[in-house]
């Protein structure tokens, strides 16, 4: 007889377990997760060595307050594994031993998530406050067209903290369940399902890109599988609900043996002009972009769906769980597509292979003399991935009822953006010179590693 049909009060903890599960990730590989966060981890630690040299105030906050635990809940996110691993062993052998295993991992990972949450925020008080680059800046623009102000940094910040206690409060039903025999429990709304699609064909602008984009991965990495198109409606390029395609790239990376995934896009690609007389690199600097001006490349490509280029990704896992979907059907469908989670694994993988990109930007930075250019409130604002690895797609850690939203406030003016769109660039330049701009990253890795900096 299984546990949970012995009583009323297992029962109902064993319908909330098997119906609606906190800090859950059907279908994710759960040691390939914990190896990608002791990457992350060491990543980090080492990319803060770097971000600290600058001054003696920036070393010794850092110091107190280290990116892999401030920056980025890595301690939340190995709870949350630890988790799924007392889920999976509670449904394999149903228990009152194991309900209490789980049950006892729940509450220590909402309080993580609080602490986590506590630490980002603290983190944002003081580089926001100190950081003159940033602190007297009324409005930031990304990559894509969204704007955003200091007020929606902080909202979405409280928005992170109400999700905390929600937690809280679920686990605390949870141990109701448990321990009050004449609980019942109440199953929730049914899954919104991933919406999208697949089989939809490319423009020439998609199809073109695509290719090159395919070039490139199969040059720098192994690439294991593809997927796509993917077409999901998204406001994030546009501003309002749009159509978009992407690739999913399922990829080794040829020197660590890591895999990892890229999502992406067909047609969202940006173009920053150097090596101009009237060029803008803005707070980056135009250093990291000497490569390209030396070689007479008349633009920077930025892809529109790398982590920096917006304050939200979530679509990311939109589309990589419509492809697990289809790469494991045997998967709980239901749970998967509440959870979205299930490559999760793979989407830290690809959080170390950032990382150590910015490793190496950091390690060049030094060569060139120009470390000291690159202001800490501009990593946070650029680099805190809040949308991602605080799980806010994952309906088993997100507990508010309306829909984490990060995006921002407003759009950017033509005028105002630095970037130009593959609309305007495409019909001004050779497939040849395109191929060489989406290279542009592996050409200026490459110039760092003969001047030695790597």
């Amino acid at each position: 007889m299984m546990w949970g049909m012995q009583n009323k009060l297992s029962q109902a903890f064993y319908e909330s377990v098997i119906k609606d599960p906190l800090f859950a990730a059907e279908g994710m590989d759960l040691e390939r997760g914990e190896v990608a966060l002791d990457a992350l981890r060491a990543s980090l630690k080492e990319i803060g060595g770097y971000l600290s040299r600058p001054s003696y105030a920036k070393k010794a906050y850092l110091w107190t307050h280290p990116l892999q635990t401030h920056l980025y809940p890595v301690p939340f996110l190995k709870q949350f594994i630890e988790c799924e691993r007392e889920r999976r062993r509670f449904l394999s052998q149903p228990s009152e031993a194991a309900a209490k295993r789980l049950l006892k991992s729940w509450k220590k990972a909402a309080r993580t998530y609080r602490i986590s949450v506590a630490r980002f925020t603290a983190l944002h008080h003081a580089v926001l406050s100190h950081d003159i680059l940033i602190r007297d800046k009324k409005i930031f623009f990304d990559k894509v067209g969204n704007s955003f102000t200091h007020a929606d940094i902080w909202q979405a910040l409280e928005t992170l903290k109400q999700n905390a206690v929600a937690l809280e409060k679920d686990v605390a039903v949870r141990t109701v369940l448990l321990r009050e025999s004449a609980s019942e429990y109440n199953p929730p709304a049914p899954t919104q399902p991933v919406e999208g699609r697949t089989g939809d064909p490319l423009s020439e602008i998609g199809m073109t890109m695509s290719e090159l984009n395919t070039e490139r991965h199969a040059e720098e990495s192994i690439i294991i599988e593809q997927h796509g198109p993917i077409t999901v409606r998204l406001s994030n390029f546009d501003g309002q609900p749009t159509d978009r395609q992407f690739i999913v790239y399922m990829l080794q990376n040829r020197m660590t043996n890591y895999t990892f995934v890229r999502v992406e896009p067909v047609d969202r690609f940006y173009f920053l002009p150097v090596g101009t007389s009237n060029a803008r690199y803005g707070w980056i600097g135009k250093a990291l972009f000497q490569t390209a001006i030396d070689r007479n490349v008349p633009y920077w490509m930025q892809t529109g769906t790398r982590f920096y280029t917006m304050r939200d990704q979530q679509y990311w896992m939109d589309v990589l769980t419509i492809a697990d979907m289809q790469r494991r059907a045997h998967l709980n469908r239901e749970l998967v597509a509440k959870q979205r989670s299930s490559m999760l694994d793979y989407l830290l993988m690809t959080f170390v292979e950032e990382v150590g990109l910015q490793v190496q930007a950091a390690k060049a930075r030094t060569g060139l003399g120009a470390l000291s250019v690159y202001p800490l409130g501009a990593a946070l604002v650029a680099h805190a991935h809040l949308s991602l690895y605080f799980l806010p797609f994952n309906g088993s850690v997100w507990r508010l009822p309306e829909k984490a939203s990060f995006i921002g406030s407003g759009r950017v003016g033509a005028d105002q953006s630095l970037h130009k769109g593959i609309e305007e660039v495409y019909p001004t330049v050779t497939k040849d010179m395109l191929r060489e701009m989406i290279r542009g990253g592996m050409n200026r890795v490459n110039s760092w590693k003969e001047r030695g900096f790597l």
